[in-house]
């Protein structure tokens, strides 16, 4: 990690900041194992700066869109954690059961998180079973009763860019790796590591290719998406893991993965229902980042070489990104 400082004038550091991405630093990176920079190259790069007006207005304009950004991922992360909190006190804590057998909670009324309409869905007690003590008439299945698991495949073609609109993402067990042509698959999927990483769990929406590294869950019913979603997650993966020089998780082991089974009233009519919606929030929040982002890059280089002029039509085009 290098710091640089920066000097006066007012506002300097965020103009540095997005002049610095004029830059492929793998250019000038030194050694070929681990390639790594040094002060006397970032020195010696020769900055093209605008004017002091022009600059101050290409980063007002740059970090209008960087905020909307943050702003969206932070939205992001309430929705996301409002949801792991729901499904925590149903699911794993079972609070509105005990809070029946405490008499915290009694017909007709409403707790937070619980309304009232929803006091006769929850059962009375607990019983004992593989994964301890579970709501009484819920059951315990192997994810393979409710889902489906299969492997990515690896590609013809891979590219570190898409070469042209329509290009999809290729994942691996950590996330997009590179990208190729056209999808392997189109639906909603869960998606994890197979082979070299364990543990990750991604909820992924938009038409992707999976790589063979990964092994890809998809739930029998709909209904059952977000609530095998956040199964998963619980998962041990470390327990699962068949590998000597590297991680393995195979499709036996996780088809086998054990999963409470609750009645389908609470899941299919309330807790997809609650959640879902949050979810859609989610997705639409994550698309108009992916605009902004592209639109921030297809910018910063125009705007600083002077190609595009600021003014009151580029943030109005900032302001405007929308996307349905």
């Amino acid at each position: 990690k290098i710091w640089l400082y920066c000097q006066p004038p007012f506002n300097f550091e965020f103009r540095l900041y997005y002049a610095m991405h004029q830059f492929n630093f793998g250019d000038i990176a030194v050694g070929t194992a681990l390639p790594y920079l040094t002060v006397s190259s970032l020195e010696e790069l020769e900055l093209m700066l605008p004017p002091f007006p022009e600059q101050h207005a290409i980063a007002h304009i740059l970090g209008t869109l960087d905020d909307k950004i943050e702003l969206n991922r932070r939205m992001n992360e309430t929705l996301e954690e409002m949801a792991r909190a729901l499904f925590k006190s149903w699911f794993v804590d079972f609070e509105p059961v005990r809070a029946k057998m405490d008499g915290r909670w009694r017909r007709g009324q409403s707790l937070p998180g619980m309304p009232a309409e929803l006091y006769d869905l929850f059962p009375d007690g607990m019983v004992s079973s593989e994964l301890g003590e579970i709501p009484e008439g819920w059951e315990v299945k192997p994810l393979g009763d409710v889902a489906g698991v299969f492997s990515g495949k690896r590609p013809k073609e891979r590219y570190s860019e898409p070469l042209e609109e329509g290009y999809v993402q290729l994942w691996g067990g950590n996330g997009p790796i590179a990208f190729v042509p056209a999808p392997l698959i189109s639906y909603p999927v869960i998606l994890t590591g197979r082979v070299g990483t364990l543990g990750s769990v991604f909820r992924i929406t938009s038409p992707i290719w999976p790589s063979d590294n990964t092994l890809v869950i998809r739930p029998k019913h709909p209904s059952l998406f977000e609530y095998l979603l956040h199964c998963v997650s619980l998962f041990n993966f470390e327990s699962l893991n068949r590998g000597s020089t590297q991680p393995l998780l195979t499709q036996t082991d996780l088809l086998s993965q054990p999963i409470l089974q609750p009645s389908s009233a609470i899941l299919t009519r309330r807790f997809h229902e609650t959640i879902a919606q949050g979810y859609l929030k989610c997705d639409h929040l994550y698309r108009t980042s992916t605009a902004l982002i592209a639109l921030r890059d297809t910018l910063l280089p125009k705007l600083i070489s002077g190609k595009f002029r600021t003014g009151e039509s580029i943030l109005q085009l900032v302001e405007s990104v929308h996307v349905k």
